[in-house]
């Protein structure tokens, strides 16, 4: 089990706190504690929930501007979509004063529109394409860390 303290006064008091819970010193605070077994819990019962709840996710349009040695390169991609995700493993884990989520193996769906144009002095007229496009980006993963903070 972590025992977690966010203090309103100094980080001093909060390790002489974290490392002697027992004393019968009063603080000023909130004490929280966790067991793995509750948070591997939470995990289960959250991840799925969180994932279909965030989906669809529309993200901001990206423009990029490229000056290339014949020309110039404008794109585009708008309408992009986070349409779908799967987490095929995660974890938890308890330290002595902070939490480490991971998700590994992560599949995410993205659907978004493209368009391209490229100008230059030597063609007299401008090359564009675009079009749609649906991606699978696989086998990727994140960390969050989270600490103990004194407010």
């Amino acid at each position: 089990m972590t025992t977690f303290c966010l203090v309103q006064n100094s980080r001093p008091m909060l390790k002489k706190y974290l490392t002697n819970i027992d004393n019968s010193e009063e603080v000023a605070g909130i004490l929280v504690t966790l067991s793995e077994v509750g948070i591997t819990y939470v995990k289960e019962v959250l991840v799925n929930q969180i994932l279909s709840d965030i989906i669809p996710l529309a993200l901001p349009d990206i423009h990029l501007q490229v000056k290339a040695p014949v020309g110039l390169v404008d794109t585009t991609i708008t309408r992009l979509e986070l349409s779908g995700a799967n987490v095929s493993h995660s974890d938890v884990k308890l330290g002595k004063t902070a939490i480490t989520v991971s998700a590994e193996n992560i599949k995410a769906k993205i659907h978004f529109h493209w368009v391209y144009q490229y100008t230059s002095s030597y063609i007299p007229f401008p090359v564009t394409d675009g079009g749609w496009a649906d991606v699978e980006v696989s086998s990727f993963c994140s960390l969050f860390y989270f600490h103990d903070q004194v407010i």
